[in-house]
């Protein structure tokens, strides 16, 4: 006959079990509700999952923080979508070599430079040909929110970006419930609890930003063709341009003697400077990416065309 405590114990472990996968479902939909307008996929980059990768197939990545990731855009209309349609419309021409052009968002909101060399590695299995660094200003970032965000138990362990934890967040205060934002805040935290348990070390820091730059290059060509460095443009008031100057020439200094880098100073550029580019002061519009594709697509065909 089955004791009481071992019952008890199973009944305790099945309500686990159970809200768990109930937890598991209603954050897959929290993903389907976001994903595509402001939010990640399930692996934590913008766009839908990538598929493996094919015979004659040119993969670019872009990856970078806040301007990278594209807040306030559609994923289809970041820099990496636009990117992908410019270097297409060269090398995808009918009767020559088939070529197959594909792009991936690897921004993510708040993340600093150094740790784009750790974002780099992250993502290797997707096997990009050519990895484009878009380099948030100096100053840090202007995100609203981390994302995804690095201080996850699920996203270190598994891979997986746990979402409803931010849906709920945020509903919670469209819909002014408490209830429901106390909600999204708790598991929230439970995460996080559980990553200072897992992960008590904290990440190495570059000394500058042109050190993690370095850094992120070297991690990028271990297994990409090429890099491309991309210089953050002047926001519209252009108080920061000296800062602006000297990161665009620490970037310069540290490229020198790589054949697989190229540079893109988009700071150079006045016209990104326009504030009708950009949906508050910072973030590009859709019309804002596209020009920044436009500009960054010599140096990736460059890079294509000179294997």
């Amino acid at each position: 006959m089955i004791g009481r405590p071992f019952l008890a114990a199973a009944l305790f472990a099945e309500a686990l079990a159970l809200a768990a996968a109930m937890t598991l479902v209603a954050d897959f939909h929290a993903h389907r509700a976001s994903e595509d307008l402001g939010g990640v996929n399930i692996w934590g980059y913008r766009g839908p999952v990538m598929p493996q990768k094919v015979p004659d197939e040119v993969r670019i990545a872009v990856v970078g923080g806040d301007l990278a990731f594209g807040w306030g855009v559609a994923a289809g209309e970041t820099t990496a979508a636009d990117l992908r349609q410019e270097v297409s419309l060269v090398i995808d021409k009918p009767g020559g070599r088939a070529h197959h052009v594909t792009a991936v968002n690897l921004g993510a909101m708040g993340l600093p430079a150094s740790a784009y060399a750790t974002w780099i590695e992250r993502y290797q299995y997707l096997q990009p040909d050519i990895v484009c660094v878009f380099v948030d200003p100096p100053g840090g970032s202007r995100a609203r929110a981390t994302l995804p965000r690095e201080e996850s138990a699920v996203f270190a362990s598994t891979g997986y970006v746990p979402m409803l934890p931010l849906v709920l967040t945020e509903k919670g205060a469209s819909m002014k419930s408490s209830v429901v934002a106390n909600a999204g805040k708790a598991l929230g935290w439970i995460d996080r609890e559980a990553y200072g348990v897992l992960h008590d070390q904290p990440p190495l820091q570059a000394a500058s930003d042109s050190d993690a730059i370095a850094l992120a290059i070297h991690a990028a060509l271990r297994s990409a063709r090429g890099v491309v460095i991309i210089a953050p443009p002047l926001t519209p008031d252009a108080s920061d341009r000296s800062r602006h100057q000297a990161l665009a020439a620490s970037l310069a200094t540290a490229l020198q003697d790589e054949p697989r880098v190229r540079f893109v100073d988009l700071a150079a550029d006045a016209e990104l400077a326009d504030v009708g580019l950009r949906l508050d002061g910072f973030n590009f519009s859709a019309g804002g990416h596209a020009k920044i594709a436009t500009r960054v697509a010599p140096a990736v065909l460059d890079l294509v065309q000179s294997r």
